[in-house]
């Protein structure tokens, strides 16, 4: 039986394989939790967006014509975020495909990306099952990769329905003035380096996304993909 850290960096492509090929950026998952500091910047933004920005099967009709965005100083220095420890077998990963996670999730959880940035291939999805993938679901966490080909802009997000959120950076409560989009409540922050990050819950899903190297309308697209 492996380790946590063996099987989550064998199958689920692990924040640590992200940052070990980007040795020249500072370290994300920094074992603290996210400090926010300063005043947030709140602003409205039209994001009205063309039908050929829209993602497959949504409309921008529905879409609503404001989003409030709201982007937060972070600064590391908070308590020490407790990770939590799990033994995953590798015996009861249950394989899914990529277009299969959505339908497990009951939402999109495939995020509309920059053209530039391309999924990473070796990625693997699924979820664990005790008793050889027969007994009861215990952890469904899931990490999407995408970048470009130097490395230079990504995306890394986080998903999970039941038990699975594995960053070290969370910030949801710490943020007093959330962001909406599409009519969800997000909490968005930007950590130096033009570092984003977001952390949301919809439709009982959980989400934690970092990019590094967009622009903030580009991370604000990708949480625009992900709640419609």
């Amino acid at each position: 039986m492996k380790t946590y850290d063996e099987t989550i960096a064998a199958v689920l492509g692990r924040m640590e394989r992200y940052e070990a090929q980007k040795k020249r950026r500072r370290t994300v998952c920094a074992k603290v939790s996210a400090g926010i500091g300063g005043l947030c910047l709140a602003v409205l933004l039209g994001f009205g967006m063309q039908h050929g920005n829209t993602p497959e099967g949504r409309g921008s009709k529905d879409s609503p014509a404001e989003d409030k965005v709201v982007v937060c100083p972070m600064e590391t220095g908070g308590a020490p975020l407790q990770r939590e420890d799990i033994c995953l077998s590798l015996g009861d990963f249950v394989e899914m495909e990529p277009e299969e996670l959505s339908a497990y999730y009951g939402t999109a959880v495939i995020p509309r990306v920059p053209s530039d940035l391309k999924v990473w291939e070796d990625q693997r999805y699924g979820a664990f099952y005790k008793d050889g993938g027969e007994g009861p679901l215990y952890w469904d966490g899931n990490v999407l990769n995408f970048s470009n080909e130097n490395l230079s802009r990504s995306v890394n997000l986080q998903v999970w329905k039941v038990r699975g959120g594995i960053s070290c950076v969370a910030f949801f409560d710490l943020v007093k003035e959330k962001s909406v989009i599409n009519g969800v409540e997000i909490a968005v922050g930007l950590a130096e380096g033009g570092y984003y990050h977001a952390e949301f819950m919809y439709k009982g899903v959980g989400f934690r996304l970092i990019t590094e190297g967009l622009s903030q309308d580009e991370a604000v697209e990708i949480l625009r993909s992900l709640t419609y």
